[in-house]
């Protein structure tokens, strides 16, 4: 038994003493492809992200994230590495990497896949299509800034913004309201104090329960409103301000483009999945 114990123990040194000598590029190599599977792709974006809470370019993102040893991501496109992410509202929900990486993809005006060849996440163009369709009112242009999507008419500097605030998987109908409420709160509270859920109206939006909100905007003689609802495990909020001289001529516009907002379905949930 003991000169067996003996002939195992050589093995294993010497299994030990190759490994340690194999080239460190080529260990990182053979790790990587371990974690090339689906499956292991697939845990890893179900698990919970780094929080944005603050202004970052993707550059700046991607260097702290591949500093901290959790993922490598990357972009051969100097636009989008310097392109500046919005931290999303808070939410009990805590984003996975999954839900991360398509907000990033969003707001840099990106498209995301998996490059098995470097093991790594790259965003690049072109960018992705937006998630919903709407029909855009006479004398009004959009302008597409990533985050959201302005609407400008021809007689004023505003007049509504489309804001995606998220795609989420895998929550229920409850977690899915919680995070709508949180999210029309947080806007509201943008410009008026001590608002709560009960403050709003209910109305649908491409037939979703949404949360309407109507105020006074900080700059006079302005109007706030706001429209926030989840569909398709997608979140959104549509913010409107107008001036009251142009009242009647730009809300009945404001009020068609959002009754003809439409919700598209995604060819894929998410990259990965």
């Amino acid at each position: 038994m003991s000169k067996l114990a003996d002939q195992l123990n050589v093995v294993i040194l010497h299994a030990v003493l190759l490994m340690l000598a194999m080239p460190q590029a080529l260990w990182a190599e053979t790790k990587s492809q371990i974690n090339d599977s689906s499956i292991q792709q697939k845990e890893f974006l179900s698990s919970v992200a780094p929080t944005l809470r603050s202004w970052k370019t993707f550059e700046e993102w991607a260097k702290s994230l591949k500093g901290a040893g959790i993922v490598s991501i990357r972009s051969g496109n100097t636009r989008i590495k310097k392109a500046k992410s919005e931290p999303l509202v808070d939410s009990a929900h805590k984003l996975t990497f999954a839900e991360t990486f398509e907000t990033m993809a969003r707001q840099t005006k990106s498209t995301l896949r998996y490059d098995s060849n470097s093991h790594q996440w790259v965003f690049e163009e072109p960018q992705m299509p937006l998630p919903y369709s709407i029909s855009i009112a006479d004398g009004w242009k959009m302008d597409d800034r990533g985050y959201y999507v302005a609407y400008i008419p021809n007689v004023a500097p505003v007049g509504m913004d489309i804001y995606m605030m998220g795609r989420f998987v895998g929550l229920n109908d409850q977690q899915l309201k919680d995070i709508r409420d949180e999210q029309a709160l947080v806007w509201a509270d943008k410009i008026h104090n001590c608002i709560t859920v009960n403050d709003m109206t209910k109305t649908t939006v491409d037939g979703a329960e949404a949360l309407y909100f109507k105020t006074k905007a900080p700059v006079e003689g302005r109007q706030w409103r706001q429209w926030a609802f989840v569909k398709n495990g997608q979140s959104f909020v549509i913010v409107s301000t107008v001036d009251d001289k142009n009242e009647a001529t730009l809300i009945p516009d404001v009020e068609k483009m959002v009754q003809s907002f439409h919700v598209v379905e995604p060819p894929v949930p998410f990259p990965g999945f």
